[in-house]
């Protein structure tokens, strides 16, 4: 695994952490439009992907109390992250959009455990074939129901 993946999985780490994007964003005082470009590893002019400079990753250490370099160094990221690095890059990015957007603004979701099984139901409910896959609102609607059976179970 090298540097890019490295810090890409432990940034995946702080945003569960932080609680959303959103809030990982408003801690390491980050536009939050760079950091959903670094997650999707939007395409740059040249053709490179945008990945996670030095100045966001030390921004990221900073606002979440790490030590410099953390970001840098692999850390037992737990079950969740299996999830989120079997996703592709623009599935994640759907994923993530629907939990903050459907979940996260009407439910306080802080529990990990219920976000990995949110995350791994996407993630087979995605990879269906085209006729069965939902749409990101119909999935919204999916993982909403499924948030609410699992928060009441424990």
């Amino acid at each position: 695994m090298d540097i890019k993946d490295i810090r890409r999985q432990n940034l995946l780490t702080l945003i569960k952490q932080a609680g959303s994007r959103k809030k990982l964003c408003e801690l390491s005082k980050i536009s939050y439009n760079s950091l959903t470009q670094v997650l999707s590893r939007q395409k740059l002019p040249s053709g490179r992907s945008r990945e996670i400079g030095d100045e966001i990753a030390r921004k990221v250490e900073t606002g979440m109390n790490k030590p410099p370099g953390w970001l840098d160094q692999q850390h037992d990221n737990g079950l969740e992250t299996v999830y989120y690095t079997q996703l592709d890059t623009a599935t994640l990015k759907l994923v993530l959009d629907i939990i903050d957007d459907y979940l996260i603004a009407n439910y306080d979701i802080q529990d990990n455990v219920i976000k990995a099984h949110l995350i791994a139901l996407a993630y087979k409910l995605l990879n269906q074939d085209d006729e069965n896959k939902p749409t990101p609102k119909m999935l919204g609607e999916i993982l909403r129901s499924v948030y609410i059976q699992l928060a009441n179970k424990l």
